[in-house]
């Protein structure tokens, strides 16, 4: 009966290693930083976009999705709205970039 007792003890403590070691992609890219919500109003005065705006590009998939914070309320992490805007002006260089090349000689 010890024997099984411990076995099934060893498995518990290994399967809760196991769980352990899974690193969740979000808190790695956030170590270190403090984590900050913004509320929808503030997405629309940082980005510029309308709140349709914003729903149609989560449904596109090209615009960071919002985090559920209780009853009906969202927000958006800070440091993903901030990359979606670096991605936006890195993309601008880089049409302006083809566009140069094209017209050059």
């Amino acid at each position: 009966m010890d024997a099984r007792k411990n076995a099934r003890t060893e498995h518990a403590a290994s399967a809760a290693a196991r769980l352990i070691s899974i690193r969740d992609p979000l808190s790695e890219k956030l170590e270190g930083q403090a984590i900050v919500f913004l509320r929808r109003h503030m997405v629309e005065a940082r980005t510029g976009l309308s709140r349709s705006s914003i729903y149609d590009r989560i449904a596109e998939g090209t615009f960071p999705k919002p985090i559920p914070l209780g009853g009906r309320s969202v927000g958006w992490l800070e440091s993903e709205i901030v990359e979606w805007q670096k991605a936006r002006i890195a993309e601008r260089a880089h049409k302006a970039m083809l566009g140069a090349r094209r017209s050059a000689p």
